[in-house]
């Protein structure tokens, strides 16, 4: 009888149910817009259907301007510092930059799509390497197209490849070791992967279009968990927010849900509350100490909140 309750209750921990919260006092969490940078173009804080942000430790702000084809790095008060890109496959160009990575603080990891490859850049948009595999690596460890780059703190390189439609693994050195998730995962496979993010460098989190969820493993490629059935229409962009929750974009409903790492859904950012318009296609968040960036695909854009959560009121 002890073995069976600690099968049940293994299970009950193993795939994180979703607990829809009413008793999380919502009060406790103030959300208010502050501002908005960016249009549609060619120049300056200017972006052409822009795909992905990330934020830096020290807080400069990185977006993939995939129409565009570069990467725009700017402050923390929204001023350009500089772009690097342009199309084609050589160093510093890019065929359908859709993702990047700089929360190490140190380096800059883009996604490059048509290339086949993570592009790899210092703090400053300095090139220093490509990341692709040959044709004599094994096919479950081939990169194919890759639709997200997230590094852990040791430096691993995790790809979603949207190709293969499974995540790859790499080592410091950009060695492949490691696919998962993969069509012969069982309940840990991804049909239509968006994008990814790491939590701890212990948890690695992916969006779902087609299963309308966020697919939760461990960096050993384990399946852990899937947060927002019922809720997800959309998930896209997602990102950690202050170590303990998980900010989700979704484009159909045109928000930014808020998940805590249990699976509770705390609240959610509806632009049309705070401005007169909806958010058009929101593809991607960040976040930086208090401040949450989300990026609009089509509007071309970067919508600013703040938020605050008053800690001293426990989540039940």
């Amino acid at each position: 009888m002890k073995i069976i309750i600690g099968f049940i209750l293994l299970v009950q921990f193993y795939f994180c149910p979703l607990k829809l919260v009413s008793q999380v006092n919502r009060s406790n969490i103030v959300i208010t817009y502050i501002t908005s940078w960016g249009k549609r173009g060619e120049g300056k804080l200017q972006f052409n259907e822009p795909n992905g942000i990330s934020v830096s430790p020290e807080g400069n702000i990185y977006i993939a301007d995939t129409g565009n084809q570069r990467i725009q790095k700017l402050t923390i008060q929204g001023e350009f510092i500089k772009e690097v890109g342009g199309y084609g496959w050589g160093q510093e160009e890019f065929d359908q930059p859709v993702s990047l990575d700089a929360t190490n603080g140190l380096d800059v990891y883009v996604a490059d799509y048509n290339n086949h490859r993570i592009e790899r850049y210092d703090k400053d948009l300095n090139y220093l390497a490509s990341f692709f595999t040959s044709d004599d690596v094994p096919g479950d460890l081939q990169l194919g197209y890759p639709l997200d780059v997230n590094i852990s703190n040791q430096g691993e390189i995790f790809c979603l490849d949207g190709d293969n439609i499974r995540i790859l693994k790499l080592n410091i050195q950009g060695e492949p070791q490691l696919s998962f998730a993969d069509f012969d995962a069982g309940v840990g496979r991804l049909y239509k992967p968006g994008k990814m993010c790491i939590v701890a460098s212990k948890s690695l989190y992916v969006s779902d279009l087609e299963k309308k969820v966020i697919m939760g493993f461990d960096i050993y490629g384990n399946y852990m968990c899937k947060i927002g059935a019922g809720i997800l229409q959309a998930p896209y962009g997602i990102a950690n927010l202050d170590s303990d929750y998980l900010m989700v974009t979704d484009y159909h409903q045109k928000v930014v849900f808020i998940f805590n790492l249990s699976g509770q859904l705390i609240t959610q950012i509806d632009r049309n509350k705070y401005t007169s318009q909806t958010f058009n296609a929101p593809v991607d968040v960040c976040s930086h100490q208090n401040k949450i960036f989300v990026l609009d695909k089509t509007a071309c854009k970067i919508d600013i909140f703040h938020i605050n959560f008053n800690k001293g009121q426990s989540e039940e």
